[in-house]
């Protein structure tokens, strides 16, 4: 006797309804712990595979009864649950310098990033359709946090978990890192939809035909990448580089000057053993805030001996991460990587754009300040650079970023494209968070900028770790936390472009409003269909 398919909506027989809230929430665990593990401490690339169709398996898990919608409650409880499993062990580093408030209050909105996405989600499981608009979405809302609100946060994204070694690493070179997002959730998408496919059928030979199409496509998406253009070639000429990470200091009992003082001394002393082993660099790169306060007659004029100490022994091709005193010193200051002479003059410089809320200016200060007292211990607010700058030096133009505009693509992009630069520099003092998994996911980031430009990009933190990436992403030298070392190398410089050098972040762009175009969708449909159960 023949037996006709089961229809694509019909339930699952023998769950009842607290076994598909439990199986939901197991699942919704499941994908966060994905997101969580794929990215350092633990760092298991492929996982991200598996965040959104462990996700979507849950909206769909929860749906009671089987063929009907999960409620917005419900998917809101599922993507946040998902959201706080990934978000909250991620960035225990931030327990340290912001406190448990301060961690809790990032953590959660990331976890309301991830319940929304949800609660659009579950308009499209049920449907084909899943498989466009789950990466659309997905991706689209990175990108969002990854600027509102304020400056945004774009930490654990998917893209970064690739950073390890992905065979997706090279699409950002083509389109930027949204690209390897939108592939992994499409890839995770399609698969969810193939077994779900196949789920509905009875017979072994029907549910194989059911999820053929979708896995077929999954097939195609898997080797699309391979298409990728491979990294632009350097232009023949090197650039002898010296990065010092001198600050070893885990625990300092001394006051602040003193600490400032006592990391400038081991910023020349490792300067000095470097050159006196291999000669003067042609550049020396001293991190941010290895000079912790304005040299250049404002409050670190105790500081200035061992800048013109390492301006000498580097024969004044010195780019140094300073403090400057702003226009007003008092309340202002600028973030700065200045390239200094032999004399310790000023060549160049260029000052942070990108500031981080709560870390380096406080906004609504006078409201935020009166109801969070501790607010107070971050005095002064940073002043942002005026624009896209490349420093140049002696023997090339160079691309500065420092601390987390690693996160943003298009500085990083503007800062190379201001002279055509052929190395990016990116310096950072991660002192703060101690000798957690931050270290690791910072150098993730500037991996992923090493891809989409196609330059070597040299990421010198003060406490470590440092790190030279090649233009595919690969780690070639890497020192510790904590430790006093330096990488010296001849890095190749790099003029051609990537197409996404030249195209910009067009995908990101696209991908933005995309989402905003099904979060629209959703809420027109929820309004319908309210509208309909008036009326009937």
């Amino acid at each position: 006797m023949r037996v006709a398919a089961r229809p694509a909506h019909a339930p699952v027989r023998g769950w009842t309804r607290p076994a598909r809230a439990a199986a939901a929430l197991v699942l919704s665990a499941a994908s966060g712990f994905a997101g969580f593990a794929a990215h350092p401490p633990i760092g298991v690339w492929w996982l991200s595979l598996l965040v959104v169709p462990l996700l979507l398996a849950a909206l769909v898990v929860r749906q009671v009864p089987a063929d009907g919608p999960i409620t917005r409650r419900w998917a809101g409880v599922l993507g946040g649950l998902a959201g706080a499993v990934t978000f909250l062990p991620m960035l225990r580093w931030l327990i340290r310098p912001a406190g448990y408030l301060g961690w809790l209050a990032l953590s959660l909105t990331m976890v309301a990033w991830y319940a929304l996405t949800a609660v659009v989600l579950r308009h499209h499981v049920r449907s084909a359709r899943v498989v466009l608009a789950a990466p659309v979405l997905w991706t689209g809302m990175e990108i969002w946090r990854g600027s509102f609100p304020l400056s945004g946060f774009a930490w654990g994204t998917l893209d970064y978990a690739h950073a390890a070694g992905s065979w997706l690493l090279p699409l950002a070179r083509l389109l930027g890192s949204s690209a390897i997002s939108l592939v992994t959730v499409l890839l995770g998408a399609l698969v969810f939809h193939a077994v779900r496919a196949a789920a509905t059928r009875r017979g072994a030979r029907t549910r194989m035909l059911a999820a053929a199409p979708a896995l077929g496509a999954a097939a195609v998406v898997s080797v699309a990448p391979l298409a990728s253009p491979a990294a632009p070639p350097h232009d023949g000429t090197t650039i002898d580089v010296l990065a010092v990470q001198g600050n070893d200091l885990v625990a300092f009992a001394g006051s602040s000057r003193d600490e400032d003082v006592a990391i400038a001394r081991r910023m020349v002393a490792e300067t000095r053993a470097s050159v006196q082993r291999h000669g003067r660099p042609d550049l020396t790169v001293w991190p941010e805030s290895a000079i912790d306060r304005d040299p250049f007659g404002g409050s670190g004029t105790y500081l200035r001996p061992y800048l013109l100490q390492g301006a000498a022994l580097t024969g004044g091709q010195l780019l140094v991460g300073t403090n400057l005193d702003g226009p007003d010193p008092t309340t202002q200051f600028l973030n700065t990587a200045h390239l200094v002479d032999g004399d310790g003059r000023a060549l160049d410089r260029y000052v942070k754009r990108r500031y981080v809320p709560f870390g380096e200016y406080v906004p609504f200060r006078p409201l935020l300040t009166a109801l969070v007292p501790p607010l107070r211990q971050v005095p002064r607010d940073g002043v942002p650079g005026p624009g896209p700058h490349a420093v140049t030096t002696r023997s090339a133009d160079v691309a500065v970023v420092i601390c987390y505009e690693t996160l943003y693509r298009s500085v990083v992009r503007d800062n190379l494209r201001a002279a055509d630069a052929g190395l990016v520099v990116a310096v950072t003092n991660d002192a703060t968070f101690g000798q957690g998994a931050e270290s690791d996911q910072h150098v993730a980031q500037s991996r992923m900028r090493a891809v989409e430009t196609g330059r070597w990009v040299l990421h010198a933190a003060l406490s470590g770790g440092s790190a030279l990436i090649d233009p595919d992403g690969r780690v070639v030298r890497r020192t510790g936390l904590f430790e006093r070392a330096t990488i010296r190398a001849d890095v190749p410089l790099v003029t051609a472009d990537t197409p996404f050098v030249v195209l910009g972040d067009v995908a990101a762009d696209v991908l933005r409003w995309a989402a905003v175009a099904l979060l629209a969708v959703g809420l027109v449909d929820r309004r319908r269909g309210t509208e309909g159960e008036l009326a009937t």
